[in-house]
């Protein structure tokens, strides 16, 4: 056994010491060069400069670049780009910028990129053009810090991607994209996670059209389409979570469409902890669906045009669940048509959520705001952001006080990957500027034997 553990620990040593790091343009002129230089395990690091080119990964299993992965700084992103418009190119049918059709999975990895000018890949037969800036096709990929913006195609205008694996999109920034289904992203399965959708546009999903996913702690502002002016359900027997995501000023561009979220008959949606601010759609605002849709402790607020939740256009009447959510100000009404028996039970609520700023788009909360969770019959947080503002240093939280509960959360991020405090600053309750376990001692302390208060007591 030992023998067995001594040769395992060997050739993973020898995996990492034959590891390689390519630089471009250093070591190879291009970032394709680079990776037909690459083997499994190598990464391809792209210098600052503007690229026109098209990629594909071939199949391998490696990381292609900036120098954001050396240091984290975002001006690497910004100034790193590869532009897929040079027409040098005689095959006219690839106008994807980045291609992984090769059986790629999540460990071929995207990072740290500006990806502009796609066009598509002609696919099915040559009828529809897919993918303009990353095209994943029967093949998934990570895609992790990447900047999407003025790609446009058929099907996807930033990503399209249908691996049965699924692929993984983090912290990525898509914008002005434009698609006629799925503005920024088209396809499934996908998990998509601390990302922004700024004005896509497209005729079914101005930012998504897509089938099962996951959608965490994302913000989609401004995004267009006749119908699901954020997200489009495409149709099939398909699974959507959506948690902790802030939807604002996403418009409905014809005058009988609209529906923030636009789902179909089979499809189930679970909306968790979202903010809708401002959307407007003049048949639907919020919800426009045949298919089974259960919201929880979200916020629907100052909305144009038709009403909340509207059945859609010919499917059967959608199956609705709401609890703990406020729906306050809206134009036509809140717990009117398809959930007007909804309004008080299950802990729902109509009144002023008091944002802290949304002239600025600052949908954090007002410590008194009957969303935070010491504040209402269900003792939760009530939409996607806590308290903010005017708030007590050390609430990480977001309850209103400082108690155990936040130094629970504080391990929870720090050790079991919980969600983030309110912010960095807010979590360095000992105003040493690093968030650690000195923290949570320091809050403990303060808790429970009268130690310093949390950032000297005052509010941060």
């Amino acid at each position: 056994m030992k023998r067995a553990i001594v040769f395992a620990l060997i050739l993973m040593c020898a995996h990492v010491c034959l590891a390689t790091t390519i630089h471009v343009p250093a070591d190879q002129p291009t970032i394709q060069a680079g990776i037909d230089a690459a083997v499994n395990g190598d990464t391809v690091l792209v210098a600052e400069g503007r690229y026109y080119q098209r990629v594909n990964f071939m199949g391998k299993r490696i990381t292609v670049g900036s120098e954001f992965l050396i240091d984290g700084d975002t001006t690497h992103i910004a100034n790193t780009i590869i532009d897929g418009s040079s027409t040098g190119y005689p095959d006219t049918d690839t106008g994807s910028v980045v291609r992984f059709v090769n059986g790629e999975d999540t460990s071929s990895v995207l990072c740290g990129l500006s990806i502009i000018n796609g066009r598509g890949t002609v696919c099915w037969g040559g009828i529809v053009t897919a993918g303009a800036g990353i095209l994943c096709r029967g093949s998934s990929a990570l895609i992790a810090n990447c900047w999407l913006s003025a790609n446009w195609a058929m099907a996807g205008g930033g990503i399209f991607a249908d691996g049965a694996a699924g692929t993984v999109v983090r912290s990525s920034v898509f914008k002005d994209n434009l698609s006629d289904f799925g503005g920024a992203i088209q396809g499934g399965p996908l998990r998509l996670e601390k990302c922004v959708f700024a004005g896509n546009r497209a005729l079914r999903g101005g930012a998504l059209c897509i089938g099962t996913c996951v959608i965490a702690d994302c913000e989609f502002t401004s995004n267009n389409s006749s119908s699901g002016t954020a997200i489009y359900a495409s149709g099939g027997a398909d699974t959507i979570l959506i948690e902790r995501c802030v939807f604002s000023y996403n418009h409905a561009t014809s005058s009988s469409g609209g529906g923030t979220i636009h789902t179909s008959t089979r499809t189930r949606c679970d909306v968790r902890n979202c903010t809708f601010y401002s959307d407007s759609g003049d048949y639907a605002t919020t919800f426009l669906s045949s298919g089974e849709i259960e919201v929880r402790h979200s916020i629907i607020a100052s909305c144009a045009g038709g009403p909340p939740v509207v059945q859609e256009y010919s499917g059967a009447a959608p199956t609705i669940s709401i609890f703990c959510t406020n729906i306050f100000g809206n134009q036509n009404g809140n717990w009117v048509g398809l959930i007007a028996g909804l309004a008080d039970s299950n802990g729902n609520i109509s009144a002023n959520p008091l944002f802290c700023d949304t002239a600025s788009s600052d949908f954090h909360l007002q410590g008194n705001s009957p969303c935070a969770p010491g504040n209402n019959s269900c003792g939760v947080l009530i939409g996607a952001l806590p308290v903010a503002c005017g708030w007590n240093c050390g609430d990480i939280d977001g309850s209103g006080t400082v108690s155990i509960t936040d130094a629970v959360r504080l391990i929870f991020y720090l050790f079991a990957s919980g969600p983030e405090p309110l912010d960095s600053s807010g979590g360095d309750v000992n105003q040493d500027g690093r968030l650690n376990v000195a923290d949570v001692v320091y809050l403990i302390n303060y808790i429970f034997v009268g130690g310093p208060a949390p950032c000297a007591g005052g509010l941060k």
